[in-house]
């Protein structure tokens, strides 16, 4: 059990995905609900060859983000929603549900219809003053959607509990625990980059014609091949936009209010008075310029908007383009096509990346060699690090319980090395590799307060134990599903809307 207490992950506590649906129902109430049944079909994913609908989605993410802003007293735009991944977190959690349904099924747990009935009564949305009341049940213009979809919660929840069963710590665990939390930690620690460290010393131009003469074609034209976007210059657009917005999730009646607004605006347009008339219309934050962006990349563009511009000669306006942020209206002022640079061209560019690489490689490897050596004889590296200008620093106190390491965050490795340690004074054996970088570690102080814990401390810490491995249990299980899982996405989240 000891192995358990030293494991720390960096999975923050797991919010329980059964919750999901009927806080949000309950929050915003039954009209939300049935609005949200008339919404639009198709596929938003496939979970092992079961569908999520966009309906689903969409029901999940309206009320997600209804939630969301209320909390920040309705400052909420589109921005932040795409900033903050609101959609793919909503379409994530509705995927993990699925995910566990079909685990639950298939470890053989059951909902009977008498439980199903007795669950539903109980909703609070579906009561009034605290009575169950058929009438606000009857509303619903798909009661057998509504079963299914709590008869699956339920079903999640069975799972939810199997799973909390399978962590249990005896009296003994606890009192270890309660233990543990008692001791303190101050450790003095340097963080190691070896890339940062060896991009240090960049190649001088004899190096780089050296390892060019001694670099095979075929190594060459290898690494161009694989990374032929690091040689490519996309289309770019010099574009002015006039945008029509709408809110992310747009009711129909606002979807055709800003319809007729561009429709109107477009026999209006032309090269002359698109400036005037982006400052007037347009609602987004080039308006104040005449709706100028600059020069623009493929890559800052969505693919309506891409698709509309590969067709446009310049001087033209467009015509009306509908996108995800709303209806736009684009003046082409200048383009640049795409133009691949051949190998011939770029031939020193790609023996110097190769070179970095090679030299990257080889000086952490030097380095990494000498400094554990070092360390296993029990010598400290901080002179060696001084020379490459890497300073110690100290977490200051800390025990076992606040489950991460204060200046450097969950680290295994680290709490590892700090069990190998006799005393105050000593270092790692060897460089613990946590987060990207190696870790010098030397434990400056170690010590254990007050003495034998009460049943109640022991009680305490037990608790708060076994709820952390729930979770973390829970939220291991669910990477294990989807990793196994043939999960496809229909929905495209890749850019943000212009």
């Amino acid at each position: 059990m000891l192995d358990i207490f030293r494991k720390r992950t960096n999975n923050i506590a797991f919010t329980f995905l059964i919750l999901l649906i009927a806080a949000v129902m309950a929050m915003f109430g039954v009209d939300q609900f049935n609005n949200s049944q008339r919404s639009g079909g198709g596929a938003a994913a496939w979970v092992n060859g079961e569908m999520i609908s966009q309906e689903e989605f969409q029901n999940t993410l309206q009320n997600q983000l209804a939630g969301i802003k209320e909390e920040l007293r309705g400052q909420l735009d589109e921005k932040l929603i795409l900033s903050l991944g609101l959609p793919q977190r909503a379409l994530k959690q509705l995927i993990q549900l699925r995910l566990l349904d079909q685990e639950a099924v298939a470890l053989g747990f059951r909902v009977p219809d008498s439980e199903l009935a007795e669950h539903i009564r109980k909703l609070p949305y579906f009561q009034v003053n605290g009575q169950f009341d058929p009438t606000l049940y009857a509303r619903l213009p798909n009661r057998g959607l509504e079963e299914r979809r709590q008869r699956k919660l339920l079903l999640v929840g069975k799972l939810q509990d199997y799973l909390e069963d399978r962590v249990k710590l005896t009296p003994q665990d606890q009192k270890r625990q309660a233990g543990l939390q008692r001791v303190n930690f101050n450790v003095r620690f340097a963080a190691i980059d070896f890339n940062e460290l060896a991009n240090r010393h960049q190649p001088t131009s004899v190096e780089i014609e050296a390892f060019l003469a001694a670099t095979p074609a075929e190594t060459l034209k290898q690494y161009y091949d694989a990374h032929r976007d690091a040689y490519t210059d996309r289309p770019r657009y010099r574009m002015s936009q006039i945008r029509v917005g709408l809110p992310f999730g747009a009711t129909e009646d606002k979807r055709q209010e800003a319809q007729k607004k561009i429709n109107e605006l477009m026999p209006k347009l032309n090269a002359k008075n698109f400036a005037e008339l982006a400052k007037q219309y347009s609602d987004d934050e080039f308006a104040t310029s005449g709706g100028d962006r600059g020069w623009v990349d493929t890559m800052q563009l969505e693919p309506e908007s891409v698709a509309a511009l590969e067709k446009m000669k310049v001087g033209e306006v467009s015509t009306a383009v509908e996108g995800p942020g709303g209806y736009y209206a684009f003046l082409l002022h200048e383009k640049k096509d795409k133009v691949v640079k051949p190998l011939e061209s770029v031939k020193k560019e790609v023996a110097t990346a190769l070179l970095k690489d090679k030299q990257r490689s080889e000086f952490e490897a030097k380095y990494k060699e000498q400094w554990n050596t070092m360390l296993a004889k029990g010598t400290s590296i901080e002179p060696e690090l001084k020379k490459f200008g890497i300073s110690m620093q100290e977490t200051g106190k800390f025990n076992l319980d606040q489950g991460f390491i204060p200046k450097i965050g969950p680290g295994d490795a680290i709490w590892d090395t700090l069990f190998t340690m006799k005393g105050p004074g000593a270092v790692g054996s060897k460089l613990a590799l946590n987060e990207g970088k190696y870790y010098f570690v030397q434990l400056k102080e170690f010590s254990r307060e007050g003495g034998a814990p009460s049943d109640k401390d022991a009680t305490e810490a037990g608790v708060s134990l076994q709820s952390r491995l729930q979770s973390e249990l829970y939220a291991q299980w669910i990477d294990a599903l989807e990793k196994e899982a043939r999960i496809k996405t229909e929905l495209d989240f890749s850019a943000a809307p212009v």
